[in-house]
């Protein structure tokens, strides 16, 4: 939980405590369908007190449930990336347009950005608390290149040097992944995700490839050329690699076998650098 209070701790402009660490225009991952389990599960708590009722009479439960579809789409059309301050604008939409066109009640522009606040808040916080993640991930003296991994009791490790998939535990070099721990910017590459091991960081990339609604049904090489896009990536000489490594990039993903499956991803492991290089330091 340590980490949810260096993402609220950014909202400066809104009365927030201050931590200069953290970006609230940085994306992070959510799993759409992972967002409304937690969501539904929690959703009694996210509604106490959101309203008071001397304020209005509209009742709490439909307007923060229609806060919520909203949301959700919008995480749907972005394959799960949104930002802390996309999330707040997404919030004040929908509560512009439940209060216009449904109910025809105008509110003053602060007290949206005041129950988004707290929608914002109960939202990413229940995201994340069911999470298994052990550590406090930070970078050492702002690098990205030691990156430090801290338990309850202080004692934890450095993780030194190397590739940035073997440094973050991110066999996929993932940019987010409802298994992560967290995300580390680095430059001038993006935000990645961070896992708390290896067994964890290559399962996200497993369900990436056999279970993620914007994957699945696209072919070997569709898949790789939204995996890593030419902008970044030679993407032509991606593909080449898992051709030559005998995977047939013309058939869909959902159409593999497990053991073509697995084949799969252990070769996007070894394209994105995933090997030991670097040093890791107890403490």
């Amino acid at each position: 939980m340590r980490r949810l209070f260096l993402i609220f701790c950014v909202l400066i402009s809104f009365g927030y405590c201050v931590d200069t660490r953290a970006d609230t225009s940085e994306k992070i991952y959510i799993d759409p369908k992972v967002a409304r389990t937690v969501i539904e599960k929690h959703f009694s708590h996210m509604i106490s007190g959101y309203f008071k009722a001397d304020q209005t009479d509209i009742d709490d439960s439909t307007v923060l449930l229609h806060v919520m579809d909203t949301y959700i789409d919008v995480l749907k059309k972005n394959d799960g990336l949104i930002s802390v301050d996309g999330v707040v604008d997404v919030c004040m939409s929908a509560f512009v347009d439940y209060y216009k066109y449904v109910k025809g009640t105008e509110l003053k522009e602060q007290d949206f950005k005041d129950k988004c606040l707290v929608f914002v808040k109960d939202l990413m916080s229940v995201e994340y608390e069911d999470t298994n993640c052990p550590y406090v991930v930070t970078k050492v003296n702002g690098s990205q290149t030691k990156i430090k991994y801290t338990l309850p009791d202080n004692s934890g490790f450095i993780r030194s040097g190397g590739s940035i998939a073997w440094r973050f535990f991110n066999p996929g070099n993932l940019r987010g992944s409802d298994l992560q721990c967290t995300t580390i910017k680095t430059s001038p590459n993006g935000s990645f995700a961070v896992f708390p091991d290896a067994k964890t960081g290559e399962q996200a990339l497993y369900n990436l490839l056999s279970s993620s609604p914007s994957y699945r049904d696209l072919t070997v090489r569709k898949a790789i050329y939204k995996y890593a896009p030419p902008s970044g990536n030679n993407t032509a000489a991606y593909v080449n690699k898992l051709k030559n490594a005998g995977i047939n990039v013309d058939v869909k993903l959902s159409d593999l076998t497990e053991e073509e499956l697995r084949h799969l991803q252990e070769m996007i492991m070894i394209i994105e650098g995933w090997k030991k290089t670097g040093t890791e330091t107890s403490f």
